[in-house]
């Protein structure tokens, strides 16, 4: 196998384009994450909600 076929592995690489914003200091920063292989791409209203994801991408919450 080379080493490309290992990276593209899900459980054990994950790779993202992430974009964080917010309009101004008042509002809470927004994410968007594109998985660069797949190209799927989600969208957060918050930096907490993104956490929660990558946790539950990682296994960090006991799920994968």
């Amino acid at each position: 196998m080379s080493d490309t076929g290992k990276l593209t592995q899900p459980t054990h690489y994950q790779a993202y384009l992430v974009r964080l914003w917010r309009e101004d200091n008042s509002t809470p920063w927004r994410v968007t994450v594109k998985h660069v292989l797949t190209q799927e791409q989600h969208h957060f209203a918050s930096l907490e909600d993104y956490v929660v994801f990558l946790m539950r991408q990682t296994g960090g919450d006991g799920e994968r």
